[in-house]
Parts: structure tokens; C-alpha cells; sequence
């Protein structure tokens, strides 16, 4: 012990926290580095003292990072709830000086303390999504809409909804048009498809219209015809579709403009009106 002592130069408070390990047993070959204080080296200790040893080294690994860098992070690396991940993601915030009480908690994943960190690194209010319950990816795009400033009722969103409306902010788009829970993802595909080709969605981006008559009104939009003919919920998809085809074909419409007519007499009246010009 006495060359140990020598050979390195310690001071008095390191030797002590040096002998406690010797008499504890403790693999004191971890620490007795004179590049470590006294404090560095009881947190060494301490760990030691719990097990975290060898099979635990990626532990110890970051234990010495955060020590050289005088952050109080002993507690919890002898926390047994902490895997190395969740430890990586703690010493992370510690690193940057935020309060990582919002994550630190073992109810909460690796993914999950990544993005609550980055939320709060951002300076973001993470309150709304630092909830155990909330899957890692619908948090990352919670993130992603609170960085672009969106914030209205935005927990009452699907993850896929959440990404279709942090698209759309990407690119500068009037989401408000879009950013509604009653509206489907799918739904939601179709107004910002016509938001991005600068359509006026506002014949169709109502929710009483599903998926594929928005479809069908904007491909209307897209192709110049009078929508007003069909832009109406009662008329199906494949109505919609016998309607255009009509006013593609310059017939007179109006006599088969009618929801209660199945879309297969419409055709015939199409056709029937057509071979008559």
C-alpha cells in the first residue's frame, strides 16, 4: 500500500478513500489514480461497495466520464432500475445542466428519457409528454411539433397524425385546415396533398367526407372540373366518378345528380346520354 501511496503522490484525502477500499476488499485499481479527487474517488468507491464491478465496466466506464466532469451522477448508477442506457441518457442531461428529474424515473425507457432530454435541451415545456404511457415515437413527433410551434390539442393525436401535421409544418402549410382529431390519418393525407398542389381544399376538407371522396374531389380540383356537381358527402366515391365522367363528356348531368341512383345507373345513364348527342 505504502509504494501505491508513492508512486502516485496522493494527497491525504485520497489515501483515505484509497485504505477504505483496501479494507472493504474492494478492487481499489479503478480509482487510486491521481487524476481522480477524493470525491471522484468515493463515488468510485461507493459503486464498488454495491457491486457495479467488472460485469458492470460500461457502467464504470460512464461513472468515470461523469466524475472527471464533477456531475452528481453516483446515485444513480447505484440505481438498479438504470440499465447502461438509461444511464447514458441521465449523464447526458446532467452533461448539459438540464433538470433531468422529468426523466430520471425507471418507469420510463431509454427512447423515452432520449426524447423527453431533447425536448428539454430545446427548451421545450415536455410536461404534456413526459408520461410513461406515451410510446417513444409518438413523443419524438410531439417534439417535433412543439419546436415548430404547434401545440393545439396535440396529445389527442396518433403518432401517424402527429407526423402527417409536422410534414405539413415543414413545408410551411396552413395545417389548421388539417390539425383536427376528427379527421383520420387518411383523411389528413388527402387535405395536405391538396394544400401541397395549392388546391382549395375547402371544398372537401370537412369530416363528414372520408378518404376517398376527398380523393375524388381533388382529383376534380386538380383536373379543373366544377365540383360543385358532387363536392357533397351523400354522393359515394363511385358516383363522384360517374358524375365527372359525364361532365367530361358534356352531357347534361342533372338527370342522374342524384345520391338515391346507384352509381351502375348512372353509367348507364352516362353512356345512354352520350350515344344520344
Amino acid at each position: 500500500m505504502d509504494n501505491l501511496y508513492n508512486k502516485y503522490n496522493f494527497d491525504e484525502k485520497q489515501k483515505i478513500q484509497i485504505k477504505k477500499g483496501l479494507f472493504e476488499g474492494l478492487k481499489v485499481s479503478w480509482y487510486a489514480k491521481p487524476e481522480y479527487t477524493w470525491k471522484q474517488m468515493k463515488g468510485f468507491r461507493n459503486c464498488l461497495e454495491k457491486k457495479i464491478d467488472k460485469k458492470d465496466k460500461m457502467k464504470l466506464m460512464l461513472l468515470t466520464k461523469s466524475l472527471m466532469k464533477n456531475l452528481d451522477f453516483t446515485s444513480y448508477v447505484l440505481n438498479e432500475n438504470f440499465n447502461y442506457g438509461k444511464l447514458v441518457e441521465i449523464e447526458l442531461g446532467l452533461e448539459n445542466n438540464i433538470d433531468v428529474s422529468w426523466y430520471a424515473r425507471p418507469d420510463f425507457n431509454e427512447d423515452q428519457m432520449r426524447e423527453i432530454r431533447l425536448g428539454l435541451e430545446s427548451g421545450l415545456d415536455v410536461s404534456c409528454y413526459s408520461n410513461e404511457n406515451i410510446y417513444y415515437v409518438q413523443m419524438k413527433y410531439i417534439r417535433y411539433c412543439l419546436i415548430e410551434g404547434f401545440h393545439s390539442n396535440i396529445l389527442n393525436f396518433s403518432c401517424e397524425a402527429l407526423k402527417i401535421i409536422y410534414e405539413g409544418l415543414q413545408k410551411k402549410l396552413d395545417v389548421s385546415w388539417y390539425a383536427n382529431p376528427e379527421f383520420n390519418c387518411y383523411q389528413m393525407e388527402e387535405i395536405k396533398s391538396g394544400l401541397e398542389k395549392g388546391l382549395d381544399v375547402s371544398w372537401y376538407a370537412r369530416p363528414e367526407f372520408n378518404a376517398e371522396q376527398m380523393f375524388q374531389i381533388k382529383l376534380a380540383l386538380e383536373e379543373k372540373f366544377p365540383v360543385e356537381y358532387f363536392a357533397n358527402p351523400e354522393f359515394k366515391p363511385n358516383q363522384m366518378i360517374q358524375i365527372k365522367l359525364g361532365l367530361w363528356n358534356k352531357v347534361d348531368v342533372e338527370s342522374y345528380l342524384n345520391p338515391s341512383i346507384d352509381w351502375r345507373e348512372m353509367e348507364r345513364i352516362r353512356l345512354e346520354l352520350k350515344g344520344n348527342r
